[in-house]
């Protein structure tokens, strides 16, 4: 039946909204997912389709940066 993923989403975004999540995730340090998971969050929020507490969560959460690799040789 094919790989599903039940929770998997994949979005054709426009080269504005691409550069944009870019930017975000650049500003931020955040790798590519949790860039994306934090613009969705917001949105959702904003648009009142989730809750405070989960928007506060969430938030916390996605704005984790990229750990850094130890520059010990």
């Amino acid at each position: 039946m094919g790989d599903f993923r039940e929770h998997g989403v994949t979005l054709y975004i426009s080269r504005e909204l691409y550069f944009a999540l870019i930017k975000l995730q650049a500003d931020k340090g955040l790798g590519r997912s949790f860039a994306g998971l934090l613009a969705l969050t917001e949105g959702l929020y904003r648009l009142g389709y989730l809750p405070r507490e989960a928007y506060e969560e969430f938030v916390i959460k996605y704005m984790q940066p990229l750990a850094r690799k130890s520059q010990n040789k």
